[in-house]
Order: structure tokens, then sequence, then C-alpha cells
């Protein structure tokens, strides 16, 4: 995958944004894409729900990380670093690919794009009580305009 940009943002909130068109309450979404993408550019939003318990005020720091897995290859790793939360967060990132390319030239019509998030704590004298509440994933092939043609992505069921 070629990266032409990437931009992000975190701020308080409990929901990962409706237009999503993938979403879970699972740490992970599983999508099939179809290899007629391949070599399309397109933009890539990915977001999670950090809960925090409501009892707890997070004072110390927390590390979020989004992996990115095509047909079994691990091809792209982002992280953002949350500190002293006083609310659940949202952290929502794009990727703008100027063309999405499978590794290794692997073209089988249907690709696997498995998006993982993950939250543990970095330091602080108590144990903050975070958790993964939601993630959500949303493509858009910029050659069809703003909305994606469903026919190229399916959820995987599980």
């Amino acid at each position: 995958m070629l990266q032409e940009s990437h931009c992000e943002a975190a701020f308080p909130g409990g929901e990962v944004p409706d237009w999503f068109d993938y979403h879970s309450t699972n740490s992970s979404i599983s999508l099939e894409v179809a290899s007629r993408l391949c070599g399309k550019p397109v933009d890539c939003f990915f977001g999670a729900v950090v809960e925090l318990d409501k009892a707890a005020k997070a004072t110390g720091m927390l590390h979020c990380g989004c992996e990115i897995v095509i047909s079994d290859h691990r091809t792209w790793f982002l992280e953002k670093y949350l500190g002293s939360l006083e609310s659940s967060h949202v952290w929502l990132t794009k990727i703008k690919f100027n063309c999405l390319t499978w590794p290794f030239n692997n073209m089988r019509y249907w690709n696997n794009f498995e998006v993982s998030f993950r939250i543990s704590q970095v330091s602080s004298k108590e144990k903050l009580k975070a958790t993964l509440k939601s993630c959500g994933l949303h493509i858009i092939c910029k050659q069809q305009g703003y909305q994606i043609d469903q026919t190229l992505v399916r959820k995987c069921v599980g």
C-alpha cells in the first residue's frame, strides 16, 4: 500500500461515527475486499472508542494501536498516545492511499482485510480502568465518488 497522507484526531465521545459502513463491538473488523480495488486510489477511515470506567479519572497514559493485515500480511500499524483522560474518547484516523496494492501481488478475487485495535497502559501510579468499547471502518474509492460499490467489500462473519 502506498501512503499518500495520514491524519488523525482524538476527542471526547462514546461512538464511532454513524457514517462508517462497518462497525464492531469487538476489537477488530474483518472484511473481504475484491481484487478489482487493486491499483485504485482509496481513502480508509478507522475509528475506535476507548471507554473509561465511569468512576475512574485517567491520569496516566494509554497506548492505542491499530494494525492492518491484508491477506495474512501485516501491512500497516498506527499508534496514538492518549493521556489524562476524564471521559471516554474516540480515536479517528484517515489514510489516503494513492494506489491500493495487495502484499506480494496476491491477486485472489477476494482478499482478507483485517483491522485490529488494542489499548494498553503506558505509565501510571494507578491501574487505569479503560476498555476498547467498539471500532469501525469506512472505505471510499475516489474513482467511484464518495460511496464505494458495496459489491467490492463484504463483512466477514464472526
